[in-house]
């Protein structure tokens, strides 16, 4: 099975994970309210990466959930979503902000990245988990308060060896004590 590491992730803070083909990762959001972006790439060839369109395409589905299959820019399979109680994320949205005085999702994650030759289009290609986008009858996006209550959790296996960058923010971008628990099994 492996071991399993943890450590919590606090708003305005970013981290990367690798994650083993088999392996999983849970993010759980302790106090709910937060909002993870997730961007994903391929551990041995980072010019693929997750991708907003073809997972749409394949799910024909704007709520990813689970059994779903989160797909890369080439179509090839990355990870399933094996377990959620939140069943509400967005696949539709660029990174929100942080707080209109600090930097911006995308800065923080691409640093992550450096010296990796990541794609500026992989940071784009974010999944919001627990970011809930309501779509009105005339078609405008709404972001209604972060779906994930308290103790709200997803749960992904990969099925490539990925580098997973996360990010985490709020909705009310007043609250910054925000905390999203990572739990991840890894070889021994």
């Amino acid at each position: 099975m492996g071991r399993q590491g943890s450590f919590t992730l606090t708003a305005g803070k970013v981290a990367l994970v690798p994650l083993q083909r088999g392996k999983t990762l849970l993010l759980r959001d302790r106090e709910g309210g937060a909002v993870v972006h997730l961007v994903m790439v391929v551990k041995h060839d980072v010019r693929e990466y997750f991708d907003r369109g073809w997972t749409l395409h394949e799910l024909r589905s704007l709520r990813p959930t689970v059994g779903d299959v989160l797909y890369s820019n080439r179509g090839k399979p990355l990870a399933i979503i094996a377990e959620d109680n939140v069943r509400r994320h967005d696949l539709l949205l660029p990174s929100l902000p942080l707080y209109p005085d600090g930097p911006d999702p995308q800065t923080l994650l691409r640093g992550l990245f450096r010296g990796k030759a990541v794609p500026r289009e992989a940071l784009l290609q974010s999944l919001n988990l627990f970011l809930n986008v309501e779509i009105g009858f005339d078609g405008a996006l709404t972001i209604l308060p972060a779906a994930a209550g308290p103790g709200g959790y997803i749960l992904f296996e990969a099925r490539e060896e990925l580098l997973l960058a996360l990010c985490v923010v709020g909705q009310d971008l007043s609250v910054r004590t925000l905390a999203v628990e990572v739990l991840y099994t890894f070889a021994s």
